[in-house]
């Protein structure tokens, strides 16, 4: 392969997704630098890198003068309950009344309409719910696979069922932004960038946007590709925690809007247009 040159700025919450952006991009050789992620996007705007690997739950749509290029292979999506010795390690197995700390709006909702018996500790932060765990502050935690890796060795993990707990749009993936019409997007086939994770999230932002809604809200998605198939499970929980609005559909791999565009209009009708803000 020729040699290239990237400047590579990685975002510290990227690395704590499980990928290795650098080291994915590693089969450029020794071409690939990493510089100063504290403000990614802000150093590919100011040409002070090629690449921003940023992670996808965070990213906001549209973004001025600035393109997604490629995604890194994604990780596992699921949220993983956290508990402590030998408690109960399945969500459904919990006694009643035991506190569990999450963060985000779409965690808090969904485990008050699968277990109402239990008491949602809210934090606002994402790394806070695992600090008051080792802290012994609270019984459990639902967070990602990726968070759930820097939990004590003494902890029970469960994997949570998609079919009934599904992640946040864009969850365990990294992608690449680059300037609009610039950067090195030409040399990025075949060292790393995943076209199925990409599409998946592309068909996830669209959800978003066709429902009028932003990063952070109770709208739990999941994208998954099967050769030129792309299927989209996507939930709502009410404000009240009493009802989950439950809607999937199957469509052509090149149409994801078209795909969003249909699941939006299934929740709707369902019901989800009650409780949307």
């Amino acid at each position: 392969m020729h040699t290239v040159t990237i400047r590579l700025a990685v975002a510290p919450e990227a690395e704590a997704v499980g990928a290795r952006p650098a080291a994915v991009l590693g089969s450029f050789g020794d071409a690939v630098t990493v510089v100063d992620g504290d403000n990614a996007l802000g150093a590919v705007r100011e040409g002070r890198a090629e690449l921003a690997a940023v992670p996808a739950e965070t990213l906001r749509h549209p973004l001025p003068g600035l393109s997604v290029v490629g995604a890194l292979p994604r990780g596992e999506p699921r949220d993983v309950l956290v508990v402590r010795g030998p408690a109960a390690p399945s969500l459904s197995a919990l006694p009643g009344g035991s506190r569990v700390g999450v963060a985000g709006a779409r965690r808090h909702h969904l485990l008050g309409v699968h277990r109402p018996d239990l008491v949602v500790a809210p934090f606002a932060a994402r790394r806070a719910p695992m600090a008051a765990y080792r802290e012994g502050a609270i019984d459990a935690v639902v967070v990602s696979a990726a968070e759930a890796r820097s939990g004590p060795p003494q902890a029970r993990t469960d994997l949570l069922d998609p079919r009934a707990w599904l992640p946040a749009p864009g969850q365990a993936a990294v992608v690449l932004v680059a300037r609009s019409g610039e950067g090195p997007v030409r040399d990025l086939k075949g060292v790393g960038v995943d076209p199925a994770t990409l599409a998946a999230l592309r068909t996830e932002w669209a959800l978003i946007q066709a429902l009028g809604l932003d990063v952070g809200s109770r709208l739990a998605a999941l994208a998954m590709v099967y050769g030129r198939w792309i299927r989209l499970w996507a939930t709502v929980a009410d404000a009240d925690q009493r009802r989950l609005v439950r809607a999937d559909q199957t469509g052509e791999l090149a149409r994801p809007r078209e795909l969003a565009d249909a699941v939006a209009r299934q929740l709707v009708a369902r019901g989800a247009a009650e409780f949307l803000p």
